[in-house]
């Protein structure tokens, strides 16, 4: 009596892990791998409006010159499609700039605004005038954004050069 019982525990334990593997097709030993029936974009930091230039560092998401008489801005916001379009969740931002050798660096001023907020304008001021990069980057914004009112925080990197 103890193993046909003990054969069907087997099974029935065999027949719920299956059923909780998360709802997918089972992928069968030799044949083509599963694949979930629906899958769900990560959200990421998109620019708003901003194309990368060829010499924007592929570890930025997006590049911003600034000078001193106008200064600098771009729009960004937090996607899970890629674009900023339709109703967004608000985030709380803030950042920081440091040069490429990750030294901080305070000659920029920053405003994110609105903040709260999901798009945002990420604007960019000379303190004093800052001698031209010669269309290099030579500062990175950390850029983190928060949601409100909780859950995890994205962060992401926006290359500066001045001119």
């Amino acid at each position: 009596m103890r193993l046909p019982l003990l054969l069907a525990t087997g099974a029935l334990a065999a027949g719920l892990a299956a059923c909780s593997s998360g709802g997918g097709s089972q992928a069968l030993p030799g044949g083509p791998q599963s694949v979930a029936p629906m899958s769900r974009h990560a959200a990421q930091l998109v620019a708003v409006g901003a194309q990368r230039d060829a010499s924007c560092p592929t570890t930025d998401f997006v590049c911003v010159t600034v000078n001193h008489a106008s200064g600098g801005s771009v729009g960004i916001c937090v996607s899970s499609t890629g674009s900023c379009g339709g109703t967004l969740s608000p985030y709380k931002w803030k950042s920081k700039i440091t040069s490429l050798k990750g030294k901080k660096f305070t000659k920029f001023k920053v405003t994110i605004s609105p903040n709260p907020g999901n798009p945002v304008t990420d604007a960019f001021t000379e303190r004093k005038p800052i001698k031209s990069s010669k269309g290099n980057y030579k500062w990175t914004q950390t850029v983190t954004a928060c949601p409100q009112p909780s859950g995890s925080c994205l962060t992401g990197s926006i290359g500066i050069a001045t001119s």
